[in-house]
Order: C-alpha cells, then sequence, then structure tokens
C-alpha cells in the first residue's frame, strides 16, 4: 500500500475478514482486532476517495479502541482527518481533541506529535491561526525532546506543518496575481504570466515573501537529506509526492515575485505523479490544483482546465466539499468566473472553511472589477418583455445528456450509437463536451438546461452521488418534466439506488430495468439502438 500504491488489492485482502463490507466483520475475527481492521477498511477507502463509505467502519473502529490508548489514539486521528476531508470541521475538532488526550495517555511521543499535528491543520482550516500555531509548536517540542534523533521525514505532519508555514505566502501571491495581472496579459506566450510578473515586483512585501518560502524550502531539503540518513527503506509514495508538492509550492508563490526557474514545474511534475501512483484519491486534489495555477501563469489554459477538472470529479465524489471550494475559488480567480466565485461563497460559508476568508473578500473585491457578462436569459425572462414574442419550440430544441465522468466509457459507447441520428435529422445533443476549453462551463450548463426539450439520465450510482448534478442538472431537469417543458428518458447504467429518487416515478428507457447496461454483453449495442430510437421519437414526436 505505501511503496506500490495498491490500495485496490490491500482493500480486496482486508475485504476477506468481513462478512459484509464495510460494517460486519466476519465471526471468527477475534474481539481484540476488530477495531483495528474496521479502521483499516476505512483508511483505504478513504484513499480510494470513498468518504461516504468510510465514516461507518471508522467511527465504529473507534469506538471499540477505546482502552488500547495507542489504537484509539490512530483511530481518533484518522477520524479526525476523515471528517475534515468531508468537510465537517467542527466533528474533525472534537475528534482531533479527542485524538490529542488518548495519545498522552498512550506515552507515545510520536503519537503525540501526529495527533497535535492534525488538530492544528483542522483548526487552521477552520481560521484559528494561533490556536494552530501554537499546536504546531508543541508538536516540534515534542519530537525534539522525546526523539531528537527520530524527527520524521517525508511525512504527512510535515507536509501540514509547511502547509501552515506558507498559507501567508501563498494568500499574498494571490493578491499578486488579482492586482498586477492585467485583463489582456498574453498568458498564451511562452513565458506566460510568470515572466510579466518577475520583471514588475521587487518591493519589499515581495522579499517578505521571498523570505518565507525560502526558510520552508531550506527546511525542506534539510528533511530530505535527513531521511535519507536515517531510514533503511524508501518513504511512502504519498510522502514523497508531499514533499514534491512543498516544494513545488514554494516555488510558485515566489514566482509572484521573481521569474522562476524550471524547478516548480519539475517538483509539480514529480507531485503529481507520485500522488497518483500512490491511489491517494484524497490527496490528488493538492497538487492538482497547484499544477492548475502554474500551468495557468505559464500559458497552458487548457492544461489548467484539465486539472481542475479532474480535481473537481474527485472531490465531487468524495465528497470533499472543501477542495471542491478550493477549485471554484481558483477558477474564479484565473478565469474571472462569478458564478464559481459565489459557489466558493457558498461552500466556504457552509462548512466553515474560515482559512479562505480573506482569500474570497480579496476575489470579491477584485470581481467588482471585473467586465460583466451578459446574463443568460431564460425564456420566462424573455416572455416578460412587451412586444417580444417567442416559438418555444425554437428556444427548446436540444437533446441533453447527464452523466458522471465515471461513466465515460459507457457514455461514449452511447455518442456512437447515437452519431446516425445526428446526420439524418435535426437532432441537436449536448453534454459538458461541448464546453470549450476556457469557457465558463457553469454557464454553458445554465445555457444548454435553457434550450433543452429531451433530457437523457445515464444512471449510476456515481450519477446519484454527485452533488453537483443533484443541484445543477437533475434537480433544474426535474422541475422543468413537471412542468410539462421537458421529457425525461432515462437509463440504469449500473445497479444504485434509484427507488430512493423522484427517477422511480419516471419510466426508464430500458423497462424494466431489471439488468443494468454495464452488466450487458451482446444485448448491450441492441439496447443503446432502442434508447437512440426512444431519443427520435421524443424529439420529433
Amino acid at each position: 500500500m505505501k511503496h506500490l500504491g495498491a490500495i485496490g488489492a490491500d482493500l480486496g485482502a482486508v475485504a476477506c475478514f468481513f462478512a459484509k463490507p464495510w460494517t460486519v466483520l466476519a465471526p471468527e475475527v477475534l474481539s481484540i482486532a476488530r477495531g483495528w481492521l474496521l479502521n483499516e477498511a476505512a483508511i483505504r477507502l478513504r484513499a480510494q476517495g470513498r468518504l461516504t463509505e468510510a465514516v461507518e467502519p471508522m467511527r465504529t473502529g473507534l469506538n471499540l479502541c477505546i482502552g488500547d490508548w495507542l489504537l484509539a489514539a490512530q483511530a481518533a486521528n484518522n477520524l479526525s482527518e476523515l471528517e475534515l476531508a468531508r468537510g465537517e470541521i467542527s466533528a474533525a475538532i472534537t475528534a482531533g481533541e479527542q485524538a490529542v488526550t488518548y495519545a498522552d495517555l498512550s506515552g507515545r511521543a510520536i503519537q503525540k506529535m501526529n495527533c497535535r499535528t492534525t488538530l492544528a491543520d483542522t483548526l487552521h482550516q477552520a481560521g484559528r491561526r494561533a490556536d494552530a500555531g501554537r499546536l504546531f509548536k508543541d508538536a516540534e517540542v515534542w519530537q525534539a525532546e522525546r526523539q531528537p534523533e527520530h524527527r520524521q521525514r517525508f511525512s504527512l505532519a510535515e507536509f501540514r506543518h509547511y502547509s501552515f508555514l506558507l498559507s501567508e505566502a501563498e494568500h499574498a501571491a494571490w493578491q499578486r496575481l488579482l492586482t498586477t495581472l492585467p485583463a489582456d496579459h498574453p498568458r498564451e506566450s511562452s513565458q506566460g504570466a510568470l515572466a510579466w510578473l518577475g520583471e514588475t515586483r521587487s518591493d519589499e512585501a515581495s522579499l517578505s515573501l521571498i523570505a518565507a518560502c525560502s526558510a520552508v524550502s531550506e527546511r525542506a531539503r534539510g528533511s530530505e537529506v535527513t531521511s535519507r540518513e536515517l531510514f533503511v527503506t524508501e518513504p511512502s509514495l504519498l510522502n514523497i509526492g508531499l514533499h514534491h508538492l512543498t516544494l513545488a509550492q514554494v516555488e510558485l508563490y515566489k514566482s509572484t515575485s521573481i521569474a522562476p526557474t524550471g524547478a516548480a514545474e519539475a517538483e509539480i511534475t514529480a507531485a503529481v505523479k507520485n500522488l497518483r501512483t500512490a491511489s491517494a484519491m484524497h490527496h490528488l486534489p493538492r497538487g492538482l490544483l497547484t499544477r492548475a495555477w502554474l500551468r495557468y501563469l505559464s500559458g497552458n489554459k487548457v492544461g489548467c482546465h484539465e486539472d481542475l477538472d479532474e480535481a473537481w470529479e474527485i472531490a465531487e465524489r468524495g465528497p470533499m466539499p472543501l477542495f471542491q471550494a478550493d477549485i471554484q475559488l481558483t477558477r474564479a480567480r484565473l478565469f474571472r468566473d462569478r458564478a464559481a466565485l459565489a459557489e466558493a461563497r457558498r461552500l466556504i460559508e457552509k462548512h466553515g472553511y474560515h482559512r479562505r476568508d480573506g482569500e474570497l473578500e480579496d476575489a470579491e473585491a477584485a470581481a467588482r472589477g471585473w467586465e460583466e457578462t451578459k446574463p443568460i436569459q431564460s425564456s420566462e425572462s424573455l416572455q416578460a418583455k412587451p412586444g417580444l414574442e417567442l416559438n418555444e419550440d425554437s428556444m427548446r430544441d436540444q437533446v441533453f445528456i447527464s452523466y458522471s465522468h465515471r461513466d465515460k466509457r459507457l457514455m461514449e459507447e452511447f455518442q456512437i450509437q447515437l452519431k446516425p441520428y445526428l446526420r439524418a435529422r435535426p437532432i441537436t445533443v449536448w453534454s459538458d463536451k461541448q464546453i470549450a476549453s476556457g469557457a465558463k462551463w457553469f454557464d454553458e450548463i445554465q445555457a444548454a438546461l435553457a434550450k433543452t426539450s429531451v433530457a437523457v439520465l445515464l444512471v449510476s450510482p456515481d450519477f446519484l452521488a454527485s452533488d453537483f448534478i443533484h443541484e445543477h442538472e437533475l434537480g433544474p431537469l426535474l422541475k422543468e418534466a413537471e412542468a410539462g417543458g421537458v421529457k425525461i428518458l432515462w437509463v440504469l447504467l449500473r445497479e444504485c439506488a434509484y427507488k430512493e429518487t423522484p427517477l422511480k416515478d419516471y419510466q426508464a428507457v430500458v423497462s424494466p430495468p431489471a439488468k443494468p447496461l454495464a452488466e450487458m454483453k451482446a444485448e448491450r449495442a441492441r439496447a443503446w439502438v432502442r434508447i437512440c430510437e426512444e431519443i427520435k421519437n421524443a424529439v420529433n414526436p
């Protein structure tokens, strides 16, 4: 798991101890191992980005570990990390405080340090910077006094502390980008915005930012040497990835003050590669967000969008709302996207993610100077204007395909089968694949929904689990269907809880949906043809 990134294989091994994953252990499992096994399963589920599934075994495992203070400290620490990833900051603080208490009872110095850094990181995300700083300092004291010869390196604890130390430099870097980068700057050039910023920044604030970054860089690179001297085995892929991510962030934050070298690109490439190989889905969005920012500044807007989209897929599935807030805030600042900025505010306020309050306020202040975009008008607002007559059929002339990116392969099969119908008839099909690079994706989706006459829903567990689909696609489409403006056609790709949703009241295209399409083999092509025929009939009744 640590050195090969084989999370799935390891989870398969752990599953052998369960009668019902991930809640009922096999009766043969000794009681002393039950809490530990539940926690092991939850850790692997979390690494795969399956946060919702990880909650119950992790909470149950903690309760079973009470009394064995070392195991209890580890379990509470893991639960705190999970709750933070889920955006439950208050619950994460409670679990973190439990972890510190249990770690102190265990008497293990390394556990005392780890649990304090976890709680410090959570307090940092909650905006309690002073409290977080005190805990990080306590953790260093424990480490220096109790284990001076075994400082943990390439560790998650180290990465958290570096992130804390770099947070003000990160904020300053965003401020500089928002206030100094002109709207018409040629970001597509080979040097891009980085060179422009490097030519214009040399004031005292810039020097202070560089000094803070350099201090972290020196400390991180020093830990690299110490790690190689102390450990016989190589550090884990996750820790190597986080180490490179720290160095990439250092170079990025410095680059808004001085012209960068190729170090930033080299470090972020290594970071994303190792985080991906480690199968650390609960950390990969960090690397993708940093790379997106660097790609944007270097003029690679296509790559920037790709990284933001991939990060969103991972965060949405978790769900990981703090990452979702970061993605929206990043998208807003880089592409002057007001809708993304509004969504970032909603997520930050909802989850108490007060670490980003200052950055949010800066972005909203900058947004007041952004060019106004023409709002998308619905047919209802147009009808309210006197003297303007609308042809409703001309307004709603599209087939809207809603799907989860996790079902991309089946979506591509569907598009191949649909192609002949597009040539033979004036059927306009829209999916998010039609969004051009650099376009305001949220606005594009809203515009497409306003023109939709037939909605095709490719339903799966990932589809139903997606908060974005639920709030911004499925909800509006079902509302329009009730009003008679949209016809719903839905297809069961994989077995899921559709009966717990309003879809139970709508007829599936392949009816009854006793066998999902993903389970079909030879008959799947015939099912796709039938679905395409249904679309044709719905568009041209």
